[in-house]
């Protein structure tokens, strides 16, 4: 499958244009770039290298009535909790976590696309989901709740042109009018995809903390008494924990998140 890579001179003007516009961009180029084949079922389609009836696929997911109380992995003979979360202590900040999909089989291409190889045309499909599992599984206008999206690396935007979580938060305000707050930064630019798993709790648990506004916030007692963490992946889930214990010590009650792909 060929994907549309752009220059980096024509990546710098379209992070610049607005989303409507940066999308169209996208689009024309890769029509005139050819025909890609879908990267779910390998038939030939054009500017998203997802067929129609994939796309349509990958809006539809497993509600929360198929789902662990805990993790929100999808169950298969169990009942209410996961065998694994009923065996293990319950810990953290994070009271549940929805992973719309399993990051596994050509899901994990997708990501790859989208994520490594900049292709921004999935950032409007996959919006759609989000708010869609938003409003639908976790009653985001219904409970009054803010979704703060996980931070990037610092020099991240400057170094990549963009962040794909970032891409999909202002898609979700504009299109979809979904109440963002950007309550956390993160101080440590290293990546956690090349730690293992303890490196990654132990990094990522210094690696976050209030932005300057949450702080302002929190000393006057105006954050949210209910978050709902966004993020890409779940991998361990060591950056939601830890993103969730700096909201927690400033005082925020109930947290939860909602990831795109979560691994099982």
């Amino acid at each position: 499958m060929r994907l549309l890579r752009l220059p980096r001179p024509l990546r710098a003007l379209a992070c610049c244009a607005p989303h409507a516009v940066r999308a169209a961009l996208y689009g024309a180029l890769s029509v005139l770039a050819g025909a890609d084949s879908c990267l779910c079922c390998g038939k030939p389609t054009r500017s998203l290298p997802l067929c129609a009836a994939c796309a349509d696929t990958l809006s539809r997911y497993e509600g929360l009535e198929t789902r662990c109380a805990r993790c929100g992995r999808v169950l298969l003979s169990e009942s209410g909790t996961c065998t694994d979360c009923r065996r293990a202590e319950r810990d953290g900040c994070l009271s549940f976590c929805f992973p719309i999909f399993a990051y596994r089989l050509w899901r994990q291409e997708l990501v790859f696309a989208w994520k490594t190889r900049g292709n921004r045309l999935f950032t409007p499909l996959l919006a759609g989901v989000a708010a869609s599992a938003l409003e639908n599984e976790l009653r985001l206008r219904e409970t009054g709740a803010a979704v703060v999206p996980v931070p990037p690396r610092p020099g991240k935007i400057r170094s990549a042109g963009w962040d794909q979580v970032e891409d999909l938060c202002r898609w979700l305000e504009t299109r979809h009018k979904v109440p963002v707050q950007r309550l956390l930064r993160r101080r440590s630019a290293q990546q956690q995809k090349r730690l293992n798993a303890g490196e990654r709790r132990e990094n990522a648990r210094r690696a976050f903390c209030l932005s300057g506004n949450a702080e302002r916030m929190a000393a006057r007692r105006e954050l949210p008494a209910r978050i709902i963490l966004l993020d890409d992946i779940r991998t361990t889930g060591a950056t939601l924990d830890a993103c969730a214990s700096a909201l927690s010590r400033a005082g925020v009650a109930d947290i939860r998140a909602l990831v795109l792909f979560g691994a099982d």
